[in-house]
């Protein structure tokens, strides 16, 4: 019986003894030490090309695929600071945005004549607006401003345009502007503008048919929740 149990309580020593090499022998790898990332991660963010250019980059001449309006209004962001993001959009009639390009080019030709200045095409980027000019040509000698407003026209500043190019077939030339907006302006607050040519001893004004061309300060969970609000879809949440 002692024999019996000597070999048994040798037989146990020499399986633990196994288990513990075994376990010792175990070697652990992190990932970053072979070449992978410890932490994967992965931002989801409400983007939209075309939606975006469509609120804040605007175009005389550019009409919105519907495809592409439909599935971003579709579009509702998570709460942060993206949605406290301002940007300024340009107010226009919803009929501006159904014309093909040779009508507007037509009626932005007409109305150069007419008035001898006015808007051909715009870019709002953020707070900052861009916008190309045509003036007709009456005289060789022009002085082209913006004047634009943030107080309803109680006071104004003029800034200056820089020419670009001329158009022989049509008799117009082309100026080029920029006006940055401050990043404090309060939502909902706008900023009014109007095209001026001094030629010749006289005056030509561009005031968008006597209404003034205007922008909004917004932000982007107004957009989105204005987005939202017309799709005749349920908006899907991120």
């Amino acid at each position: 019986r002692r024999s019996l149990s000597l070999l048994s309580a040798l037989k146990k020593k020499v399986d633990r003894t196994a288990a513990e090499k075994k376990v010792r022998d175990k070697v652990v790898h992190f990932a970053d030490s072979i070449g992978m990332d410890l932490v994967q991660v992965k931002c989801i963010f409400p983007y939209s090309s075309s939606e975006d250019f469509r609120s804040s980059i605007h175009s005389f001449s550019v009409k919105p695929s519907p495809l592409i309006k439909a599935s971003l209004n579709r579009v509702t962001p998570h709460s942060g600071t993206f949605n406290d993001t301002r940007f300024i959009q340009l107010l226009t009639s919803a009929t501006n945005m159904q014309k093909d390009y040779d009508q507007v080019s037509k009626e932005r030709i007409q109305r150069a004549i007419t008035n001898g200045i006015c808007l051909k095409s715009v870019n709002v980027i953020g707070m900052t607006l861009s916008a190309i000019v045509t003036v007709y040509n009456y005289s060789y000698q022009k002085d082209v401003i913006v004047r634009y407003t943030l107080d309803g026209w109680r006071s104004y500043n003029d800034i200056a345009t820089q020419y670009v190019t001329s158009n022989a077939q049509e008799n117009t030339d082309s100026f080029s502007f920029t006006l940055f907006l401050p990043h404090s302006m309060p939502v909902g607050a706008k900023c009014e503008f109007a095209l001026r040519c001094s030629s010749a001893g006289k005056e030509y004004w561009d005031n968008n048919r006597g209404s003034n061309y205007v922008l909004e300060c917004k932000t982007m969970a107004d957009h989105y929740r204005t987005s939202a609000h017309l799709s005749k879809e349920a908006p899907v949440f991120y």
